[in-house]
């Protein structure tokens, strides 16, 4: 298992709760980064479970091979010793949480000990990787993170801090378990095939929303909601997804790729790419050369 990271920031928070003498939790961490930051390796947690709630913002994990996509308002879980990474892209601009469940812990919090291992069990038998979250799960995890500045709690802290954890992990056995709950959006489907098939051309809101027969005011605030970032962002998020394709297989200049997808100059193309990327153009095509 890697080491766990227990390091806080000015733009991010990691809680270790065993300096609160509380069982059951490793960490529950929360950042908000304004500009993207490297990407995290491939690593697993031994006999930890790990759950992910992104407040705000896209991001993207790999797990056994498999990419996923997360986009503000989901939850996404890493079982116990699954090897996860963000599959090469950097960790994204926005707002996230995290929880490390110590699933290896006779003890969970204040259950006692056939409860705790009812809950284990429930908790390495959700049938959903990705699903999504509620709004009462970010407000109980903001006051978790709000307790951050406590080196130590008194008893009626400890007392707050279990209960609202267990409130998070009961509200993540309810949501895991909702077949409804795994993300499956017709008109969202249709919108992104619809982008990726014409990834060369520039798109407006006019055009985009017309093809889920929305006006344009209802189309970025439904588009802005269904994937945590507004439309003409995740286009050329997708714009740059392309290019570094492109730039990989070596088969085109930076310029030529610039040109295919229609942006204004190569400069402003590498501009773009290295906001999403935190790369430059060219440096990915040293990787090849």
């Amino acid at each position: 298992m890697d080491q766990l990271d227990l390091v806080s920031t000015n733009e991010r928070t990691i809680i270790n709760f065993s300096k609160w003498g509380i069982d059951g939790i490793a960490v529950i961490g929360h950042y908000k980064y304004f500009q993207v930051h490297p990407q995290l390796p491939r690593h697993n947690h031994s006999n930890m479970m790990e759950v992910v709630f992104c407040a705000k913002g896209e991001q993207v994990y790999e797990v056994n091979e498999q990419v996923y996509s997360i986009k503000g308002g989901d939850i996404f879980i890493t079982m116990p010793d699954e090897l996860h990474s963000t599959a090469g892209y950097p960790e994204d601009k926005g707002e996230l949480y995290w929880i490390l469940i110590d699933l290896a812990n006779d003890k969970i919090l204040s259950w006692q000990q056939k409860e705790a291992i009812a809950l284990k069990q429930s908790l390495l038998n959700i049938p959903n990787r990705h699903f999504t979250g509620s709004p009462s799960m970010k407000k109980n995890l903001e006051t978790i993170i709000s307790f951050s500045k406590f080196e130590s709690l008194n008893l009626l802290q400890q007392i707050k801090v279990k209960h609202i954890v267990e409130g998070i992990l009961l509200e993540l056995l309810e949501l895991g378990f909702k077949e409804t709950s795994t993300i499956n959006n017709v008109s969202l489907n249709r919108i992104k095939e619809f982008i990726e098939l014409n990834i060369k051309s520039n798109f407006t809101i006019a055009q985009l929303a017309a093809h889920v027969y929305l006006s344009e005011s209802r189309f970025k605030a439904w588009f802005k909601e269904q994937t945590g970032i507004p439309p003409l962002e995740f286009v050329l998020r997708r714009k740059i997804h392309y290019a570094k394709e492109m730039l990989l297989k070596g088969e085109k200049s930076v310029s030529d790729i610039a040109y295919e997808l229609e942006f204004s100059s190569s400069q402003y193309f590498a501009k773009v790419f290295k906001k999403f990327t935190d790369q430059n153009p060219r440096e990915i095509r040293k990787q090849i050369d």
